[in-house]
């Protein structure tokens, strides 16, 4: 095979279209393709460069080198999505971006931005462009270029052809036989078009978006392929989060009465659309936009741990200008066997030991990774030692929660900092410090989306919501995004994350937290265990008293929840996953500093677990 790349950004500048195709014996295969949103900056400042035709020598340069970069970001993602290598490319054809074209008057000319020589150099592959200009200096107006590609492929030696090409600008071309091929513009295309989408659709979620009642998405999220299943959404007044209650009765009891019939007898309707990619490139452009620190140089490694999470987070790190990360290979796309890892959830034990292999090889400031749906995100850093760590979601959670909170308190702005009550105490104290509210609610973002007035929430399990405008869900991709511009803002500074850990505690104090997780096979022994904590209460644990004992089936919560306040202030929560056959202990602790409040922990963590250990409460192997 043959294989060249053909890159194309045009009028409209909606984006970077990438072809691979195999061409022998003038034959033309298209083997692959690809799309790419144009980032934000860029596009507001060629469009206003072509609307005023003024600009520096300096700008242009700038400008020149930005799109090289972009056409060899593009490339260089696009192989490795596609596994190729440089070497199977024998060239890549590019005219770059148009900014300005005038074929008439005494010394016509046309100019392209997008340094060809850096996409040559940025890739490995021999590069094509100033196609244009070549086309003028042999008599031609430089465009349109496409007509001697449609002479390749649609050209009859008997039939007069006549091709219609729509795209930002509209062109035509006239195929007649044993006469010169002739094309011409025509006018605009599509640029009116996307401006009006741009201008009146602005919208950002599926749900929302699309204005629906209702949305499903089959999932395997962080669970093994065996606890498959999906999540309902609910739109209109229901603002696009998870259900609650009473509708996930509602809902089971309709699955019951059609269990109880036979499914052929259900109706069945044709009125159905299936989506193209409109949703999406709406949900990057709105998501690029939370990336607003100056540009700085990030080496990072990223798994999308064989989901979905990878392509729609490259684009948007494209689109916000931010910088692609090193990927593990053996985890970038979906398979839902997750061959690499017992269980595809960043938390485990050993789920990001790829991705460790891959950081040590690049010498990586910190790893970032998606669960499969990409809903949750972790994050993983090396300590002094080389050693490497992932944060627990307490601490990335308190993270962003403050780096957000100081923007919207210079705005000015008012509302609610909310987490699950099993997550970090710590939260409160950053809402109370820059005087918004907090709100600790029942596990789940079913919960925490309906907080009204939200501007943050997270929960310890890897789950953040950054954007609450957008989506009242978790979502791992805007998550990243705005870690990433928190890693550009303190990089600004001449700062580290470990530096803002520091920060951290010298302005709210040393918080720690610990998770024990029992699994179980069978799904009684969930409740045997909680019975038995509920039963008979433990009266200290590690040594310490407990001061404070809540059922939260007793109290308006309504909810299966345990929790264990003792005497230095250290708390326990024993809950049901809700996702999975598992029992989860959550422990936090404070501490005078850091290696105190370790110290702590370590104490609480094998408190708990010389506890469980106990007959009373089913000798738990812990």
């Amino acid at each position: 095979m043959t294989y060249y790349l053909g890159i194309m950004s045009g009028t409209s500048l909606d984006g970077v279209d990438i072809a691979l195709t195999d061409i022998q014996s003038n034959q033309t295969k298209l083997i692959a393709a690809d799309f790419t949103p144009m980032p934000a900056n860029l596009r507001e400042k060629v469009t206003a460069l072509i609307q005023s035709g003024e600009t520096s020598l300096q700008a242009l340069g700038e400008l020149d080198h930005q799109f090289g970069l972009l056409y060899a970001d593009c490339v260089n993602a696009f192989l490795r999505k596609h596994q190729l290598k440089p070497e199977q490319i024998e060239a890549i054809g590019c005219h770059g971006q148009t900014v300005w074209h005038s074929p008439k008057g005494q010394f016509p000319f046309t100019m392209q931005i997008g340094d060809m020589n850096l996409l040559a150099a940025k890739t490995g592959i021999t590069v094509v462009g100033d196609l244009r200009r070549k086309d003028m200096a042999f008599g031609g107006q430089g465009a349109p270029l496409v007509p001697a590609f449609h002479q390749a492929v649609f050209f009859d030696p008997h039939w007069a052809t006549v091709v219609l090409n729509i795209g930002g600008i509209s062109n035509v071309s006239l195929l007649i036989p044993e006469q010169p091929v002739i094309g011409f513009d025509t006018g605009t295309g599509n640029t009116l078009l996307d401006q009006w989408i741009e201008k009146h659709q602005g919208k950002a979620y599926a749900i929302q978006y699309f204005d629906t009642t209702a949305g499903v998405m089959v999932t395997a999220s962080h669970n093994p392929p065996e606890d498959n299943g999906y999540k309902v959404y609910l739109g209109k007044a229901n603002g696009g989060g998870q259900i609650v209650s009473p509708a996930d009765k509602d809902i089971a009891a309709l699955i019951d009465k059609v269990a109880a019939g036979n499914v052929k007898d259900l109706p069945r309707s044709q009125d159905y659309v299936v989506l193209d990619d409109e949703v999406v490139n709406a949900y990057i452009e709105k998501t690029a936009s939370l990336a607003k620190e100056p540009k700085a140089d990030i080496n990072y490694v990223y798994t999308a741990m064989h989901g979905v999470g990878y392509e729609v987070l490259s684009k948007t790190l494209t689109k916000a200008g931010l910088p692609q990360p090193h990927i593990v290979a053996e985890q970038v796309w979906p398979d839902g066997t997750f061959p690499t890892v017992n269980f595809p959830n960043p938390e485990e034990k050993g789920a990001l030991d790829l991705a460790i292999k891959v950081a040590k090889e690049h010498n990586a400031e910190f790893i970032i990774a998606n669960d499969p749906d990409a809903d949750r995100l972790a994050v993983a850093v090396p300590d002094a030692q080389g050693n490497w760590k992932p944060l627990h979601g307490n601490v990335v959670g308190c993270f962003l929660g403050w780096y957000l909170a100081k923007q919207y308190h210079a705005k000015g702005e008012k509302g609610v900092l909310a987490c699950s009550l099993v997550s970090s105490p710590a939260l409160a104290e950053i809402a109370k410090k820059y005087g918004f509210q907090s709100e600790e609610t029942l596990t789940g973002f079913k919960y925490i989306g309906k907080v009204q007035g939200l501007l943050f929430g997270f929960e310890e399990a890897l789950g953040y919501l950054v954007d609450p405008d957008k989506v009242r869900d978790k979502d791992g991709i805007s998550a990243a995004i705005v870690f990433l511009d928190l890693v550009r803002h303190l990089k600004a500074q001449g700062k580290t994350l470990a530096d803002y850990a520091n920060d951290f505690t010298q302005e709210f104090g040393a918080y720690v937290s610990g998770q024990i997780s029992i699994r179980v096979s069978d799904l009684s022994e969930i409740g045997k265990l909680m019975a038995a904590l509920r039963n008979t209460p433990p009266a200290e644990v590690g040594g310490v008293k407990v001061a404070q004992f809540i059922d939260h089936t007793k109290t308006d919560r309504q909810s299966d929840i345990l929790v264990f306040v003792l005497e230095n202030g250290s708390r326990l929560i024993v809950r049901p996953s809700g996702t999975e056959p598992k029992i989860k202990f959550y422990l936090d602790a404070r501490g005078k500093d850091p290696k105190d409040a370790d110290h702590v922990l370590a104490q609480f963590d094998e408190g708990v677990r010389q506890i469980l250990r106990q007959d009373a409460y089913g000798k738990q192997d812990c």
